[in-house]
């Protein structure tokens, strides 16, 4: 479950392996699996069998000791521009037939190759069997197996084979700037022509990599690394996890990224976890293990800290990933001392990843799902947007609510409350809007607004208009969400709204809107409409079909003040009749992460600090436990009970304060 990628020039020297596998030994749990590497770059055939030789060696002492032993594929389509700083004598040379990735403006990647190209298929294949011969417990196809980001070619392939394949296979005569109009601009049917041709070349090209390695090595789990950064290849990239599936006839593993490669912004550690969450969550079945990518490139003592890589690592396992990958010895830059800590490190906090990866098995992510449709990639393009935006992903990565508490993450089908960003609504069909207007929402007047214009007015109870001149406050309204704070006000900062400072206000049309703050002048207290409410949905016949929380403001946003901030989450939880799985009491800067099971029962509850101060105690809200016996547990705590009060339904419980970027996990046995 926890693999160390290695830099393997380092350990190809015996000495140095013996030195890691004591370190292991020495700090137990640190580490299961080593997993070595092809070399990055495209060389002969001779080079890449003598680097399999000496894999093989190493290999057997690692095993010898007791740690299993992996393989990555490090390149496959071509990481891009970087490798020419690698050897590439194999694929690169004059008069070399090799296939080269071509974008959509006829740019030629000097790096990257089609997947259609025979010549570079049959390289892939050759090489691909020398390391299977290695017998690895998994072999890792590296991320650059994707149909885009292939420095200088953004999106491929566009090459004169592709172009002549489409037209053969639907009988046309495209040139290249015609195809790509049709696939932008046309008609959705060319746009889905294309994605199934590359589709299929993926999958054929992902197929000729497993056989290669099922023939030498049928016992090697295979497994993909990726990251889900576009709608390129439709709503996920199944298409590569049915090839593999389909050629071994096995379980396969993820391996989901993001980036992150060092902590001096730790902030950006919550938008990959939501990254690889939103990877998780559209998974297949047969995709049992799903490792998470720590990497700290260029692994270096002033990139990531040891604790700052564990903390980072506790969060996606909390997230729901099964497994831990760490590309952070893979340098050979630093020395054996370091190495050694690292490892401390890994060893202090297994215990705690272990239980956090039994809390997963069989749960999800509960409380709200960030919504984004599966057919967005379906967009139509009007004349002037951007060629290739459908395959935009909008706000699945947005983690400004996750910081004041709100129970965020990308598993829809567990969530009580969907999130909708006013930018997804430009991207969803007519079928996604209807069942949307079913389900309890939380949103804002900028959506309401599109979907208005897109003529679902009959579906909504309200009007939205903008504020003029908004020199003014939100008063809270008497109605049961704003609990203690009704009177008090809340005003946006000028910091916050200055490159959007539209105000708007939601005008009931239905006599069922249920208002939650006024917008009151500031010089005559004058009442200028309602910017916060609970509205209600209507279904194709008129009946009422769900209520939404709809804010006009201070929304997606995590600079607000305390009572703002527990009306938007009291709200939330009004319109799913307050069943949110677990809800932060405190006003603490704090990502609280509910996990739920098939019967919605709450397994456990992580909060992670997301500030540079110490938090006060912590009070928090769990509804529906699996078990009402509660305990807890993070690196620095000690597996231990803990006692509750009942509020109604709710088990209150009661933390510790949580240091800077801490961890913690309630867990309901």
């Amino acid at each position: 479950m926890f693999d160390l990628r290695l830099n393997v020039v380092r350990y190809l020297e015996k000495e140095n392996a013996l030195r890691l596998i004591e370190t292991i030994r020495k700090n137990p749990g640190s580490c299961d699996t080593v997993w070595l590497s092809s070399p990055y770059g495209y060389p002969s055939i001779e080079t890449h069998q003598k680097w399999a030789e000496g894999l093989k060696e190493i290999s057997e002492l690692f095993r010898q000791n007791g740690i299993r032993v992996s393989l990555q594929i490090s390149n496959t389509l071509g990481h891009g521009e970087y490798i020419r700083n690698r050897d590439c004598s194999g694929l690169i040379y004059e008069e070399s037939k090799a296939e080269h990735m071509v974008g959509p403006d006829g740019t030629i990647a000097g790096y990257s190759f089609c997947f259609y190209g025979e010549y570079f298929k049959q390289y892939i294949y050759e090489t691909t069997k020398l390391y299977a011969q290695l017998k690895p417990q998994t072999v890792w196809i590296d991320d650059d197996l994707r149909p885009t980001n292939h420095s200088p070619v953004e999106i491929g392939c566009f090459c004169g084979n592709c172009i002549r394949r489409f037209n053969d296979a639907y009988h046309t005569h495209f040139t290249r700037e015609q195809l790509v109009y049709e696939i932008n601009y046309g008609e959705l049917i060319w746009r889905e022509r294309y994605i199934k041709q590359i589709i299929t070349g993926m999958q054929q090209f992902t197929a000729l990599i497993a056989k290669a390695i099922v023939e030498d090595s049928p016992e090697s789990a295979l497994a993909y690394q990726y990251g889900r950064f576009s709608n390129y290849l439709g709503s996920d990239y199944n298409c590569i996890f049915e090839a593999l599936h389909h050629a071994s006839g096995k379980n396969i593993k993820s391996r989901p990224g993001g980036g992150f490669y060092y902590d001096k912004t730790p902030m950006a550690m919550l938008e990959k976890a939501l990254q690889i969450n939103c990877a998780n969550s559209v998974l297949p079945d047969y995709v049992t293990e799903n490792y998470a990518e720590i990497e700290n490139t260029p692994n270096v003592a002033f990139g990531k800290s040891f604790e700052g890589t564990c903390k980072e690592a506790s969060l996606y396992l909390a997230y729901g990933c099964n497994g831990l990958t760490f590309a952070a010895l893979n340098s050979g830059q630093e020395n054996d001392e370091y190495d050694e800590k690292l490892l401390r490190w890994f060893s202090k906090y297994r215990p705690y990843w272990d239980n956090l990866i039994r809390c997963n098995a069989q749960t999800r992510c509960g409380g709200v799902g960030i919504y984004s449709s599966e057919n967005s990639y379906k967009k139509q393009l009007a004349e002037g947007e951007a060629a290739f935006s459908w395959i935009k992903m909008t706000g699945v990565w947005d983690t400004q609510m996750m910081k004041v508490g709100l129970t965020l993450s990308n598993d829809q089908d567990a969530a009580k409350v969907l999130f909708l960003h006013s930018e997804t609504v430009d991207y969803m069909s007519d079928e996604d809007i209807n069942k949307l207007f079913m389900v309890p929402v939380v949103t804002d007047c900028k959506a309401i607004l599109k979907l208005i214009k897109r003529g679902y007015e009959k579906n909504l109870g309200v009007r939205i208009e903008p504020i003029n001149n908004a020199l003014g406050s939100e008063w809270f309204a008497e109605h049961s969400v704003n609990t203690s704070f009704v009177g008090e006000f809340c005003k946006e900062s000028f910091f916050i709204n200055q490159n959007d400072p539209t105000i708007y206000k939601i005008l009931d049309c239905d006599k069922n809107t249920e208002v939650l703050g006024v917008f009151l002048n500031d010089l005559t207290n004058e009442s200028i409409g309602t910017v916060s409410a609970i509205v209600s949905t209507y279904d194709s016949r008129g009946d009422c079909a769900a209520k939404w929380a709809v804010f006009g403001y201070c929304f997606g946003h995590d600079l607000i003040n305390s009572k703002k901030r527990n009306q938007i989450i009291n709200a939330v939880d009004y319109i799913c009749n307050n069943t949110l799985p677990a809800k932060l009491i405190s006003n603490e800067q704090i990502v609280v992460i509910p996990r739920v099971d098939a019967n919605e029962k709450t397994v456990s509850v992580s909060l992670l600090s997301c500030t540079i101060g110490t938090s006060d105690k912590l009070k928090l809200a769990i509804r529906n436990p699996i078990n009402s016996e509660f305990k807890i547990m993070g690196a620095n705590t000690e597996e231990q009970k803990i006692d509750f009060e009942m509020c109604g339904t709710d088990f209150i419980v009661e933390l510790p304060p949580l240091g800077p970027w801490e961890m913690l996990t309630v867990f309901c046995r």
